[in-house]
């Protein structure tokens, strides 16, 4: 049967026209906006034009679909001026039944976690600076004066051809690295990472990129490293999520960005892109640009990411212009050569840290403070985000050290006359001649310059392999155990460790390395 209005005459433009009265009047599927709230926003935002002001209300409304298809738009939803809009000029209508502020925004607004030096910050960005086509975008990234060198694995491969294709890729691509096997991935970043796509990896391998820029510009300013890590669509099922994780390292701005992809939504070509897209975002970031490229999320996509304003101390000490610095507080006593230290990544702190802090001011009488070096032994320095992480997670009240020694020996050099608090698993490690390239000869020299710089170990027994091990059972060599001072399991044992935590929590696990 054919519908009601089949016979009817054709629907015209214009509401007037005469062939449109048979009609029944049109109700349009989208809510009142009342007209207070646009009227508000003019005046509060002059910037905004009529469409940003329009979808913004829409936003306010609740009407999420028809505002997200508007936000996917190429067109630029938001002027120059208005870079600096935070979720608040929703506040408005916010209690109004009518204008509630949705859970999406439009994809406008995303919560993120900003870290200004050692300051946490929680608040939201604009998802939509100055949107510009990928050309655009590609040609601001190349005159922006910075040098990078990128690492892509797993995704976002088709960043790599927008970048090279547009004439001037030369000011400003260093290199582009694509460790796609997990060998090349691993001799690349130097170990091999708990998990090859993580936020953890994409930001050990900016490093990497950031320290290879500065040596292939010959130590020049303006360097950039980038990395993104990916597991998108592939030929066979994926039991975890599809998802991007892209980070980018400079001299005193570090930045990232993760994603999780809706399984099933897209081809692969189309996730690939959408990382891509992601990578140019974060090299906007890193290159100081207000253009950003447009973002195709779905609904229930919300990249997190992190930005950080490194102090000038904190560069310092990873360019090697100062040996060490305190990142945060400074003990009552001046005299360094009359501290205890308590090495170690502190990824993160907890409860077992906090006690050996108690037990060593209780029998050394000295002020204790935490040294965490940004140089390690075998694994890319520690990156700005990181660092910001793992000193948000230590108490205020306790002094930490941000050091360039990943050896006992050179922090001995550092701080000679200190008292090292140390596991039992430390001090093995550091009698084992595996960790100075099997030699014995350089194990002994190593003891014997942290002996003769008036260092000393205070040793807490530790959980190994099933058994609690102390210094008087762990068969340390006797000119090593002259160094050293036993807690007994009496007075301290606790089973726990940053690794073990990191796992209960869900995060990437990254064992410690031995110093």
């Amino acid at each position: 049967m054919l519908p009601p209005d089949a016979l009817l005459p054709p629907r015209r433009n214009g509401k007037n026209h005469p062939n449109n009265k048979a009609y029944p009047p049109r109700k349009d599927p989208r809510p009142e906006i009342p007209k207070s709230a646009i009227v508000t926003l003019a005046k509060d935002y002059p910037s905004l034009g009529r469409r940003s002001l329009t979808l913004a209300a829409y936003s306010a409304g609740g009407a999420d679909d028809r505002a997200s298809e508007l936000s996917r738009l190429e067109a630029p939803p938001f002027s120059d001026n208005s870079s600096n809009l935070q979720r608040s000029f929703l506040a408005p209508f916010a209690g109004s039944a009518r204008c509630k502020v949705s859970p999406t925004t439009l994809k406008l607004f995303q919560p993120v976690i900003f870290r200004q030096g050692q300051e946490l910050v929680r608040g939201s960005v604009p998802m939509s600076h100055q949107t510009v086509s990928i050309p655009e975008l590609v040609e601001r990234i190349h005159r922006s004066g910075k040098h990078l060198a990128m690492v892509i694995t797993g995704g976002g491969a088709a960043a790599i051809s927008w970048l090279l294709t547009q004439p001037g890729a030369s000011r400003s691509i260093l290199e582009i690295v694509v460790p796609y096997h997990d060998q090349a991935l691993c001799e690349y970043l130097g170990h091999r990472p708990e998990q090859f796509c993580s936020l953890a990896t994409s930001r050990a391998l900016a490093m990497v990129g950031f320290f290879r820029a500065r040596r292939i510009a010959g130590q020049v300013t303006n360097c950039i490293g980038l990395a993104c890590t990916a597991s998108l669509v592939t030929d066979r099922p994926k039991r975890g999520d599809h998802r991007v994780h892209v980070a980018y390292q400079g001299e005193t701005t570090a930045g990232s960005s993760s994603l999780v992809l809706q399984k099933g939504a897209r081809d692969r070509s189309a996730e690939d892109e959408l990382a891509a897209r992601l990578v140019l975002w974060e090299l906007a970031e890193a290159c100081g640009l207000e253009a950003r490229p447009a973002l195709p999320i779905l609904p229930g996509e919300d990249p997190q990411m992190s930005r950080v304003e490194a102090p000038t101390s904190w560069s310092a000490v990873l360019l090697g212009n100062t040996p060490f610095t305190f990142a945060r507080g400074e003990p009552a006593a001046p005299d360094l050569t009359k501290l205890a230290i308590l090495p170690g990544s502190f990824n993160p702190f907890h409860e077992g840290h906090r006690r050996m802090i108690q037990v060593a001011s209780r029998h050394l009488g000295r002020p204790v403070v935490l040294e965490l070096s940004v140089i390690n032994a075998d694994k890319p320095p520690v990156d700005y985000c990181s660092l910001a992480d793992r000193l948000a997670g230590i108490p205020a009240e306790i002094p930490v050290i941000l050091s360039q020694a990943p050896t006992f020996a050179e922090k001995a050099r550092l701080f000679p006359g200190c008292v090292f608090l140390v596991g039992i698993d430390t001090l093995l490690r550091i009698a084992d001649p595996r960790f100075y390239g099997g030699s014995v000869a350089a194990r002994d020299r190593a003891i014997k310059e942290i002996a003769e710089a008036g260092c000393r170990f205070l040793v807490f027994g530790r959980l190994i392999e099933g058994e609690f091990r102390e210094l008087d059972s762990a068969g340390v060599p006797e000119f090593l155990r002259s160094l050293c001072q036993g807690i007994s399991e009496s007075e301290f044992r606790m089973d726990i460790s940053s690794t073990e935590v990191r796992r209960g929590r869900g995060g990437p696990s990254q064992p410690e390395t031995p110093n």
